[in-house]
């Protein structure tokens, strides 16, 4: 009897280690895709070497001083730390510029790895081509980004998309939203 209670509990606690590693990467379209949590966003990546990528043009905060480079070693841990902290800063900088600061959700920020790849998600979603370089979609509080075209600036103005539409009681209109969002743009430092 106790032999059997205790390979039960061993059994649950086995499934919650491995289900906890495997929310971590999960398997679609044959890709094994990676995810980034930090206080503000979820990342997903399809692959390891796109972290990197994107840490490199995503600078903002510290991640953009260069000087740190010449002494601190690049690691993996760090750099996702970097860039964990960049994301974060960015998005409060969003907040701040736009003057809407509350708690909000969690935006998911898909990174796709080319222009193909962003015109397949848009097209799956919308079922037309894809004109844009970057894009969010409300009803999953998405962003899609195009890893070989981005940069901090195309980032906070999704952002400031993600921020206008979850702290107003009303959604404004898309032309509204837009020249919010543009003006974030113009006025990140």
């Amino acid at each position: 009897m106790r032999v059997r209670k205790k390979q039960r509990i061993f059994l649950a606690c086995l499934f919650l280690v491995i289900r906890g590693a495997l929310s971590h990467c999960q398997e679609t379209d044959n890709k094994l895709l990676h995810h980034i949590e930090t206080k503000y966003t979820i990342l997903t990546f399809t692959g390891p070497d796109h972290v990197k990528d994107f840490s490199k043009k995503i600078k903002y905060g510290s991640n953009q001083i260069p000087f740190g480079k010449l002494f601190r070693k690049t690691d993996t841990a760090h750099m996702t730390e970097q860039l964990k902290s960049a994301i974060d800063l960015l998005f409060e900088k969003v907040q701040q510029i736009l003057d809407m600061r509350k708690k909000m959700p969690k935006v998911n920020i898909r990174v796709c790895e080319d222009n193909e790849t962003l015109q397949q998600a848009f097209f799956r979603y919308y079922n037309t081509d894809c004109t844009h370089r970057a894009w969010y979609i409300y009803e999953t509080n998405t962003i899609y980004l195009n890893l070989k075209d981005v940069n901090s600036h195309i980032l906070a103005h999704e952002m400031a998309h993600s921020i206008i539409n979850h702290y107003l009681l009303i959604r404004p209109p898309h032309a509204s939203a837009e020249i919010l969002a543009r003006y974030v743009d113009t006025h990140l430092e």
